[in-house]
């Protein structure tokens, strides 16, 4: 464990590592090749919360105007507008898509390691979910699979249909790694502040509380199996939030005028005296 925080793993992955090896030698012990767990009283660091960001809503305009015709276009229309997970979006398949009835399931990720790996699997039982699409991000999918579809008529045996949404001219998928890469390096270009792509994710949750939409909501949409999860790491207040806030404990908390609440004081004091 000392040796994984010289080489700087956080301390959230060499936690995991340490519930790594503790099933292993537990199962150790169970089949009675050890008789202690090494792992035990084993010291660790102290794991940091990490707080994500969020655009406010001009910034993420802004945003979308700098992907439009970029191959990072179609992630960030699905991270933005459905919250989606960077392995949703990378697992995102046609065949997921109903634009006649205008909505997607989110049934498959594409993760990568030293190789990719797809699996019709979400992180969580509450990470499969139906979403319905947006009017707007409706008609951007059908021009998309419009575009796919020419595509494929152009190429014929040079396309490799790989039914995903997010795909190259030649039908092939995006890599997850390719999606973090190409998102940071528009963001570069466009002077935009710099985000994760899995913060759109935390903007569009932001976003629908901060416009009014209910955590119970806002946890089914991002596909959390804890509220706490949505409270704690995914919503960002906006500045007119915190000012809103600010201003409702004022009214709470001042409900008498100054000049009268001083006049109670000095009367007080003189039939004390």
């Amino acid at each position: 464990m000392d040796q994984k925080a010289r080489e700087g793993l956080s301390a959230n992955s060499i936690n995991k590592h340490l519930v790594l090896f503790n099933g292993v030698f537990n199962e150790a012990i169970r089949m009675q090749e050890l008789y202690r767990n090494p792992c035990v009283g084993v010291m660790l660091p102290k794991t940091v919360r990490f707080r994500g960001s969020a655009y406010d809503a001009e910034t993420a305009q802004r945003l979308l105007e700098a992907v439009r015709g970029d191959p990072i276009e179609t992630p960030v229309w699905l991270g933005l507008f459905l919250g989606l997970r960077r392995s949703e979006v990378a697992g995102l398949r046609w065949c997921d898509v109903d634009l006649e009835n205008g909505y997607v399931i989110i049934r498959n990720t594409v993760t990568c390691f030293k190789t990719l790996h797809e699996q019709e699997q979400t992180k969580s039982e509450a990470s499969r979910r139906k979403l319905f699409l947006p009017a707007s991000l409706r008609e951007y999918l059908r021009a998309k699979k419009e575009a796919c579809e020419s595509y494929r008529d152009l190429l014929r045996t040079a396309y490799q249909d790989s039914g995903h949404v997010c795909q190259w001219p030649d039908g092939s998928a995006y890599r997850p790694d390719f999606i973090t890469r190409r998102f940071q390096t528009v963001l570069k270009q466009a002077g935009l502040p710099e985000i994760r792509f899995h913060d759109l994710r935390h903007t569009a949750g932001s976003l629908l509380v901060n416009s009014g939409h209910s955590i119970k909501q806002v946890q089914e949409f991002l596909g959390h199996e804890k509220v706490t999860t949505t409270l704690d790491v995914y919503i960002h207040m906006s500045e007119d939030g915190k000012a809103d806030t600010a201003s409702k404990l004022d009214v709470i908390l001042s409900p008498v005028p100054c000049s009268a609440q001083g006049a109670k004081a000095s009367e007080i004091a003189a039939a004390s005296a």
